[in-house]
Order: structure tokens, then sequence, then C-alpha cells
């Protein structure tokens, strides 16, 4: 289960842990997977290669019980979309149209 972590946001240092930074590769893939949402032209192959990449980093952070800030798009996933990155990203096509 991700977690809440008590601290604000989640900056970058040197020192930043190796789970802030899976953290933020999977904000960057949630961001690609929105862009595809939103095209009216797209190619579903890789429409859904981005949902499968983010699906798997999404287990990631969930199998490490990582922590991320309050608000944060993972806990929408896990509580909204019950860990599922594709119903997420369907509702954002819903959205997006």
């Amino acid at each position: 289960m991700i977690k809440v972590s008590d601290k604000k946001s989640m900056c970058f240092s040197k020192s930043s842990s190796m789970e802030n930074h899976l953290v933020h590769f999977f904000e960057c893939q949630l961001a690609t997977v929105d862009y595809y949402a939103m095209l009216k032209k797209k190619t579903k192959h890789e429409f859904k290669r981005q949902i499968e990449i983010a699906q798997r980093m999404f287990d990631v952070l969930h199998y490490k019980e990582v922590e991320v800030y309050s608000g944060h798009e993972a806990l929408k996933i896990q509580e909204d979309f019950n860990g599922s990155v594709e119903a997420y990203a369907k509702d954002l096509e819903e959205e997006w149209k």
C-alpha cells in the first residue's frame, strides 16, 4: 500500500532517496499517459504501452510501500481506481472529450 508522507513536497537533492526518484519517474510517466489521453488521434498501441509502463511503476511503488505527499496521483489511483492505471487513463480520456 502506498502511504501518505507528512512532508509537504518531495523535493530532490543529491541526497534524495531512491524512493523519491521512483515517485518522480512515476509522475513523469503519468504525465505521458495524460498527454496520450488528451490526443484526439493517437496510436492505441503506444497509449496502451505507456499505460502498462505506468502500471508497472505503480505496482513497484505499491509493493515497496513508498510514501507520497497528500494529493498525489498515486493515491488517487490507489483509492479511486483500485490500483488500475488503465481505469485512471480511461477516466482521463473521458475528461478530455
